[in-house]
């Protein structure tokens, strides 16, 4: 991950002539997970930034606890960011058993091994959109709103109980 000089940039990052720094997804609730607490916190701060809301994990099973939680209260989330390579559980589990929960929630899946992300697609069904670490800002960011845009989330079902 390539670190900013300073977490609050000059003009919002990624931004597009005409277009919020979120992409119009300011409203969407992210799950972030991350087992590098140096770089769950520069997502974190980054995601929001963009004026998204951002609920962050070290771990798979937590990121389940809180998803858990979470519809428990009826907020759900709209989309999960997640690292691949995690010790215990790793992200592709924690897809498919949020996705077992909650249908074709939108996913973001992050690694730092090619290997990793070679045939995921085929594992994890769309909204999927895949970053190679290390990324830059613009590449999460654009990575978010396409699983949001072609999930129509704001028409979203919330999970079932």
């Amino acid at each position: 991950v390539r670190l900013p000089r300073t977490l609050t940039p000059r003009s919002a990052p990624d931004s597009v002539p005409g277009e919020s720094a979120s992409g119009g997804v300011a409203e969407a609730r992210v799950l972030l997970v991350e087992d590098d607490p140096q770089v769950r916190k520069v997502s974190q701060d980054l995601l929001q930034s963009a004026g998204l809301k951002v609920v962050s994990a070290s771990s798979a099973r937590e990121a389940l606890q809180i998803f858990e939680a979470s519809a428990a209260r009826d907020t759900g989330f709209d989309v999960v960011v997640t690292d691949v390579e995690m010790p215990g559980m790793s992200g592709t589990e924690l897809v498919v058993e949020l996705r077992l929960r909650a249908g074709s929630l939108p996913v973001v899946v992050v690694s730092g091994y090619s290997a990793s992300l070679v045939n995921l697609d085929e594992v994890i069904a769309p909204p999927l959109q895949l970053v190679q670490k290390p990324y830059g800002p613009h590449a999460l960011l654009r990575a978010v709103r396409a699983v949001l845009t072609a999930s129509s989330w704001r028409e979203a079902t919330p999970p079932p109980r």
